[in-house]
């Protein structure tokens, strides 16, 4: 049957007085529902494409009663909120297409005129079923597509990996004429990946990695993204604060160094770090001397001697550790998220 109401869009808790009279038809116009498609992949939050289940998304929905569903030159007439931080999650639909849904109530087309989003994801909550929680204090401004988070700040403990995405206004708006299919939600990632390989030599038998950590990484900022209704080219910053922690990127057992590269981490799922100054690596590596005693050695990497302008949001940063009995060969490699086997940048050079 038809509703004429008014919609508390979502968290009504956080989003105080917005209401609209957006005229709706359950039975005829269809849930809103979301799919989201890897625009830049991840081995952290996106593995092959999917998104997991168990993360949240938070969505903003803006209508205009006018507008057919086409591409978006002028966002101007989009100023109803429909939408405002409401958060979707998976709930099990069955079927190969994984298609996220209201979690608080389900939310459903105008029926007249169409709308456009915005939105980022949310980690997965403690319960399934219930609120993913706040990543920080988050606001959205349609006619200057920014998104900003005040106060996110990124786990230490790498078991906590959780890899923060956005996408800005869509360029296309949506009406109910989709006939139940989800809208496509392509998202870009707001932090950095870093990655670190070793491998040994002729002069290494019996060498092995105990324990690997980044060393004070700011775990605590303030991102904004902006669109381009100010500049062609969208805009990602990160304003930190002090706040510091070492990351333990390996340690939970000796990883013996063979003749080719390996990855070392902890969690399966990768380091992901707010963009930043590089760090500070530290190494421990064990071993036997001459006279057979057991020898841990620590050793100090400095990688930004290695990514002079830091480690920026959407890469990749790879360290490839050389060791031999006379030095340490870093190889630095940096490459975009779609396509990680594809290496921007490499430049060998010993360890200091």
């Amino acid at each position: 049957m038809k509703k004429s109401i008014y919609i508390l869009f979502a968290l009504a808790a956080v989003v105080a007085c917005s209401k609209t009279d957006v005229v709706y038809d359950d039975a005829q116009t269809g849930e809103i529902t979301v799919s989201p498609v890897a625009g830049t992949l991840t081995k952290a939050a996106i593995t092959d494409g999917i998104y997991p289940e168990a993360n949240h998304i938070s969505l903003f929905a803006y209508h205009n009663p006018r507008h057919k569903a086409e591409t978006v030159t002028d966002y101007s007439g989009f100023n109803e909120q429909y939408l405002y931080n409401t958060e979707y999650h998976y709930p099990g639909t069955p079927g190969s297409t994984k298609i996220w849904s209201g979690l608080q109530s389900s939310y459903y087309w105008p029926i007249t005129g169409s709308l456009v989003f915005a939105g980022y994801s949310l980690p997965a909550p403690t319960t399934a079923g219930t609120a993913s929680g706040p990543i920080g204090t988050v606001t959205y401004n349609l006619d200057t597509d920014q998104l900003d988070i005040e106060g996110y700040t990124q786990s230490a403990s790498t078991s906590n990996t959780f890899d923060l995405l956005y996408f800005g206004r869509t360029p296309n708006s949506y009406n109910n004429r989709r006939e139940g299919d989800p809208i496509a939600l392509t998202f870009n990632h707001a932090l950095s990946w870093i990655v670190i390989q070793v491998k040994g030599g002729a002069g290494t038998p019996g060498w092995a990695v105990t324990d690997v950590t980044l060393k004070g990484v700011q775990t605590t900022g303030d991102f904004t993204y902006l669109g381009t209704a100010a500049s062609p080219t969208p805009k990602v910053t990160w304003d930190l604060t002090d706040a510091k922690a070492d990351m333990k990127v390996y340690g939970t057992a000796s990883k013996p160094l063979t003749n080719e590269f390996v990855t070392i981490e902890t969690n399966p799922n990768g380091l992901v770090v707010i963009p930043q100054a590089a760090k500070k690596l530290e190494v421990k590596i064990s071993y036997k001397s001459p006279a057979n005693d057991d020898i841990t050695e620590t050793i100090e990497i400095d990688l930004a001697d290695y990514t002079t302008d830091g480690w920026k949001a959407g890469k990749k940063y790879t360290y490839q550790l050389s060791f031999d009995p006379k030095q340490i060969l870093v190889t630095p490699q940096v490459s975009n998220w779609p396509n990680p086997g594809e290496v921007v940048s490499v430049n060998a050079a010993p360890a200091n």
